[in-house]
Order: structure tokens, then sequence, then C-alpha cells
């Protein structure tokens, strides 16, 4: 009889065509194994329709959960997971001919995997856990095609990937932002704690009397090769320059010009007869202007000297009135810096701080860190880099006013020298006299100016807190406060000529220059 070939079928088809060919004997042993089946299964809440010796939880799309429930209650051996996949094979070849409780005859042949025993008690999985199991075994390929759960999890894994190196648009723009937000308030902070010394070095030296380098008291003797030298070591060595170099130079720049000026006056009043020109006025003038000059180069010490002397007694006198711990405290909340002890090291929601930033208008010791919006953090960053431009440039003044009352007085005397010489030829020669007078009182003045300036707005802040109408932590103090430090870096150079409208469209040009200039970049 030819053995009859078994179709591509089930297991549970096998058995049952199994029983059918075994007869009587195989119909009872079949029906006991499909009984026990059904009443395990039913036991476990499982229905009892459809193939009673396979159940499968989930879409069938994976083994990882198919229970087999068999009823033998004899130990089968575990098969190896590379003989774990059923082939096509003769049906006596996928069970055994005799009984299964009986080995005498035939070696018995393993067709399925052994699972452990179940438990009545077993705990299903969870919905969570199933769909991500179904997820796992739709991406399996069958037939050389993606299915679709396939590609999610390909598009999942891409988005994965791109997370993590960075390459998330999304991601990028984030971390842009966080990265700016950060550099941003690292760079206010940064300026701000450097702005407080700044500010105090810029009151102490506008608030104090200017060295009067003319009086020779002034000055400490010290030696050339010393490692370190005062204001007043410096201040000796310009008055040892002044009468020993400038001095002499001036009187040897004194005599050509009074000849050349009084050869002019000679042609020009006697010859051409030239009416308009003033070194023809008479034919001694070239004398008087050199006795003049005789006289000036001595008295540009005393000049000097005068204008300093009178430039302290006006800025002392002012000094009085002005209170600097009120300017000091007042510039310090404008420069908005939150203390390093109020950082959490957490990003919080911004209702748990009380202040955050400028832009909430509060004391900058109750502000918080890492909440602050990116809107403060940049107005922030504006005003402190600004108010820390201008009291550096304030104490570079400063010293600017020391070197150059220094220069100006060594170029005293060469001035008062060229006073006799001739006219005629623009601010050149007789001209640059009154222009170094000019100067020399101009300089003077500039701490009267500034200690003035902050006379204004000692006042101001005393008479609106008497008002009650004075806010320290508002956004408006803060640009009053810019506003003074504008004044304070414009007045010492013109205070009585006043063109703001120049000033603005000078600082205007600027800044559409520097605008121009970053966009070729």
């Amino acid at each position: 009889m030819p053995r009859p070939q078994m179709p591509n079928t089930s297991l549970g088809q096998h058995r049952v065509r199994m029983g059918e060919a075994l007869g009587s004997y195989g119909k009872k042993m079949w029906n006991w194994q499909t009984q026990s089946a059904v009443e395990s299964a039913g036991s476990l809440g499982i229905p009892a329709s459809g193939n009673p010796q396979s159940v499968s939880i989930g879409d069938g799309s994976s083994d990882l959960l198919n229970l087999n429930y068999q009823s033998e209650p004899q130990v089968q051996k575990p098969v190896p997971e590379s003989k774990t996949v059923e082939t096509q094979m003769q049906w006596f070849e996928h069970y055994p001919i005799f009984p299964p409780n009986d080995n005498r005859y035939a070696k018995r042949r393993d067709f399925c995997r052994e699972y452990p025993k179940i438990d009545k008690n077993i705990t299903m999985p969870s919905a969570e856990a199933m769909a991500c199991r179904d997820a796992l075994a739709s991406t399996q390929t069958y037939g050389g095609k993606q299915g679709t759960g396939q590609r999610i999890m390909g598009a999942i894994q891409k988005a994965a990937v791109e997370s993590i190196t960075g390459m998330d648009p999304k991601q990028k723009f984030d971390n842009a932002k966080s990265q700016q937000h950060g550099a941003a308030q690292g760079a206010s902070d940064a300026v701000a704690d450097a702005f407080n010394p700044t500010w105090i070095a810029m009151l102490e030296l506008q608030m104090s009397n200017l060295l009067n380098v003319a009086n020779e008291a002034t000055g400490s003797p010290s030696s050339a090769f010393a490692v370190t030298k005062t204001h007043r070591n410096a201040i000796w060595f310009v008055q040892r320059m002044y009468s020993e170099v400038y001095v002499p130079m001036a009187i040897l720049f004194l005599l050509p010009g009074a000849v050349i000026t009084q050869m002019k006056g000679v042609v020009s009043h006697g010859i051409l007869s030239s009416g308009n020109d003033e070194d023809a006025a008479s034919p001694f003038v070239g004398i008087l202007r050199a006795m003049i000059a005789i006289f000036l180069i001595p008295a540009c010490q005393l000049i000097t000297s005068y204008c300093i002397d009178v430039g302290n007694s006006l800025t002392h006198e002012v000094r009085q009135h002005v209170n600097p711990i009120t300017i000091f405290n007042w510039a310090n909340e404008q420069v908005f810096r939150a203390p390093e002890a109020n950082k959490v090291n957490q990003v919080m929601h911004p209702s748990n701080f009380p202040v955050l930033g400028k832009l909430t208008q509060g004391p900058e010791a109750e502000s918080g860190v890492e909440a602050q919006s990116t809107a403060t953090v940049m107005l922030q960053t504006l005003a402190n880099t600004m108010a820390e431009s201008a009291a550096m440039g304030l104490v570079m003044m400063c010293a600017f006013q020391i070197t150059m009352i220094c220069y100006l007085m060594l170029m005293g005397p060469l001035a008062a020298a060229f006073y006799a010489w001739p006219s005629g030829l623009g601010n050149l020669f007789n001209k640059v006299f009154s222009t170094w007078v000019d100067a020399i009182v101009n300089l003077s003045l500039w701490r009267f100016w500034w200690t003035v300036v902050l006379l204004c707005i000692d006042t101001r802040l005393g008479w609106l807190g008497a008002l009650g109408g004075y806010s320290l932590y508002s956004e408006w103090e803060l640009l009053m406060f810019i506003a003074f430090l504008t004044i304070l870096t414009y007045v010492p150079f013109n205070p009585f000529d006043f063109q703001a409208g120049e000033m603005v469209s000078q600082l205007m040009q600027k800044a559409e220059g520097a605008v121009s200039e970053a966009s070729k970049k």
C-alpha cells in the first residue's frame, strides 16, 4: 500500500488524519488528548471552539505566546532551536505508529517544542506588551517584501537615530535656541560681574580731584630704573621735561618767529601797503609779539595750575551734595544679574519664582536663574553690555584726562612761542596759543561736569522717592540709567554746545556701518 502524501496543513489536521488511520485505538487516544486539552483551555478561560490543540494569543504572527497544550503524562525532551521548524514530511514520521506511552517498539520522535507546564493562575500580558510584541513580529520580512509594521518600525528607528545623533530638524532648532539662550545669559552675567568694580572705580575717579601737574609740590622724585611708579612719580618726570627740555625749545622757536614776523610787517606796511594784513598794522609787530611770547612761555605753567585748581574747587563744592552709595545701588539694580545662590540646577515652572529677570520688574536678589525667558535674557545682555562699555569708557577718560593734562602742559611753552610767528596761515602759528588755552580750560573742568551729572542723578532719585513715584526695578529706570550714561560720555566734550541731533545721526551712521559689515561676513 503506498504511503499517502501529507498536505501542507496544520499540526491539528495532521493529528486528525492520524487518528482516522490508526483505527479505534487511535480514536480513543485522540479523543482522550482532545478532551484533556479542552478541559485545560476551559480552566484558563480560553474558548474551546476552533482548534483545541493549539491556542495563539495575539494576531498569530509570532510564536512568542503560542500555547500548545499536551496532556501526555510523560516528559518529552526539549528540541534544539535549529530543529523547531516543521518541514513537509510523511505523516507517520511526525507521529509514532505505536501508542505514545509505549516506546518499546519504536523510538519516539520529537514533533514540536516542549513548553513548560501551564499554571492555571497565569497572568495574561497587558495590551501594551501585546502591541509591542505584534509590532516586533510584524517587522519580519515575508517573501522579500516589507510589511506595514516593518516600515513603521523602520521610520521609528530612523527618527530615534536622528534624535540621538542630532539630525532631527526640530531638535537641532531647539538645541540651537538653547545654546543661544545659554550663551546670552552667560555673557550677560559676566558683563554684570565686571560692571560693579568698574562703576565703583568710575565714581571714585570722577569725584576725586585732578592732580595738579603744574604744581611742583605734586611731583615725587623717582629713579628711572624703578620697577613701579605712581602718578606722582610720573608727574615729577613731566615737570623735569617741562623745565629742562620744552622751555628752552620754546625760546629757540621764539627767535626765528619774531624775525619772520618783523620782516613780513616791514614789507607789507612799507612796500606793499597792505592794510588788511594784521602783521602789517605796525612796523614793530614782530618785536611786540616776541615780547608778549617771552612772558607767555613761563605763564603757561601758571595758566595750567590755575585752571586745574579752579576745576578742583568747583568739583569739591558739588561733591558735598552727592551721595555715591545711592547712585551705586541704583546702577546695580539696573545692571541685572541673578545671584548664584538662586540656582536650582533644573528648569522649573516660572510660577515657582517671584522674579525672573528684568522684564518682571523685581529685585535681582529674588530672581531665578534657569527659568528666565529669552526676551529678558537678551534685554539684560544688551543693557549690561552698554553699561559696562560706558563705565569702562568713563574710567579710561579719567586716565586720559591726566595724560592729556600732562601733554598740554608740555605743549604750552611751544604754543606761546608760536604766538610770535606770522598769521594768515589758518590756525597755524599765532592761533595755536588760543587753541591751547581753550583745551586746557575744557580739560580741567571734565570732573566738574561729571560731578554735576551725578548730582542730577542723585537729586532725581531723592525727589522721586519723596513723591512716592519712584520704582527702582522698573524698565523705565533702566532707560534713564542708559540715558545718564550717554550724558556722562558726551557732556565733557561739548558742555556749552548741545547738538543732540548731530550726535544721534553720528550714532546711527556708526550703527548702520556695523550692520552692513556684519551682513557681508
